[in-house]
């Protein structure tokens, strides 16, 4: 027999033992403490007395056959992942004292439609992330933000509108979701990176002072940074125009058809994911005077065969050719220190490359996966080689490690033999 455990004056339900099938809370309650039902995977259903205002921060969390019928009507605060990866699913009505969504409220669900409350401002971080069959959203004409990740891999979301007096499009909000079209209202100020990765065709109210498209790309209204290039343009060739200086984060994420990009020398930054899946493209002159290189700019470019590192690097991140699987050649900047963890990981093609004479530090994991890497001339000032760096190489890769190095070879470089894979 369940039993709820309550606050003293009986309005706040901290949880329960031996919950199963069926909560019926009882009028009165006035709140669900944070973690109250958290990971009760036999809680089936539950219905919430017109008196509950408050459920708490990942109250049902991940009670994976729990369904609901509805919220209530007076409830005014919903907690960070309060019924997140739990069975919810169908329609979802937010009460109209709702003003804002916390993050992950109902992340992994699998909820099909969705209807706001009219006072709603914000819908937080990964809000409706994973909600694979969410197909029906209406925006409220209240709303002021849409943050990091809201709706990010939501698989059937194709259409969306959005209020005027929208403020705020955060990164990766609808990343992944194959929005047919997107039209961007004069108020809003701010778009993150990768926010429309996935998106068939942008546009730009002409009235907005922040952004505007050109031949169907968007950029910031001065020009200067290029946020993201519809997969529905379909492109083999893009020119970006002289005056960018930034490529955003995830601005060509998934283009699959483009095979040739000319980059200005005005280019200083390009941005995490960048260039992550461009499946034709052949191969990355990077500009001089680029200055940064982000987290795996070109990662997963399956035709990816030469690239070139710019003199005027100063940052190269993590992971900027992982998964390059055609990557053959490479010329790296002869000031380089460092080579970042997994930059080369699983490049399966390439077999030699020449490390210049500053290397003092190879990251964990960056030479990866290189099965058919034959040639490496360690530079004699190493002084650190990361775990796993050469692992899984070529039988044939012989290292002449620096007596600087202080790592055991055992921890870096392991003969690979592909009969006791």
């Amino acid at each position: 027999m369940k039993k709820l455990e309550y606050s003293d004056d009986g309005k706040c339900v901290y949880g329960g033992r031996a919950v199963k099938g069926r909560i019926d809370f009882p009028e009165g309650v006035t709140e669900i403490a944070s973690c109250a039902f958290m990971d009760r995977e036999k809680l089936r259903s539950v219905t919430f007395p017109n008196s509950l205002v408050e459920i708490g921060r990942q109250a049902f969390w991940n009670c994976q056959s729990l369904t609901l019928d509805a919220l209530p009507q007076n409830l005014r605060s919903l907690g960070i992942g309060a019924f997140a990866f739990t069975g919810v699913h169908g329609s979802l009505t937010i009460p109209s004292g709702v003003t804002r969504i916390e993050s992950q409220a109902f992340k992994g669900c699998n909820i099909w439609s969705v209807s706001f409350s009219p006072k709603l401002t914000e819908i937080g971080s990964c809000a409706f992330r994973l909600n694979n069959l969410l197909h029906e959203v209406e925006l409220p004409k209240g709303l002021k933000k849409i943050d990091f990740g809201a709706f990010e891999l939501c698989d059937e979301l194709d259409e969306i509108s959005f209020p005027d007096g929208l403020i705020s499009i955060g990164k990766d909000a609808f990343a992944n979701c194959p929005l047919k079209s997107v039209f961007i209202p004069a108020s809003v100020v701010e778009i993150g990176g990768g926010a429309f990765v996935g998106t068939r065709k942008i546009e730009v109210a002409p009235e907005n002072p922040n952004f505007i498209t050109r031949d169907g790309v968007l950029f910031t209204r001065d020009m200067t940074t290029l946020v993201s290039c519809p997969q529905g343009l379909e492109l083999s060739e893009y020119r970006v125009p002289d005056g960018v200086t930034t490529i955003a984060a995830r601005a060509f994420d998934g283009c699959k058809t483009i095979e040739k990009i000319v980059l200005p020398n005005s280019v200083r930054t390009i941005g995490d994911d960048a260039f992550r899946h461009c499946d034709s493209l052949k191969a990355a002159d990077l500009p001089d005077g680029l200055t940064e290189l982000g987290l795996s700019a070109f990662a997963y470019c399956s035709e990816l065969s030469i690239a070139r590192l710019p003199e005027s690097l100063v940052a190269i991140h993590s992971g900027v050719f992982e998964e390059c699987k055609s990557l053959t050649s490479v010329t790296l900047p002869s000031k380089l220190e460092t080579i970042p963890f997994r930059m080369f990981d699983a490049c399966e093609s390439l077999e030699r490359i020449e490390l210049p004479a500053g290397v003092t530090k190879i990251e964990e994991s960056a030479f990866y996966r290189c099965l058919n890497l034959k040639e490496v001339a360690l530079p004699a000032g190493l002084t650190s080689i990361g775990s796993h760096a050469f692992y899984r190489c070529s039988p044939e890769l012989e290292l002449d490690v620096p007596d600087s190095v202080k790592e055991p070879v055992e921890t870096f470089w392991k003969k690979f033999d592909p009969e006791e894979d």
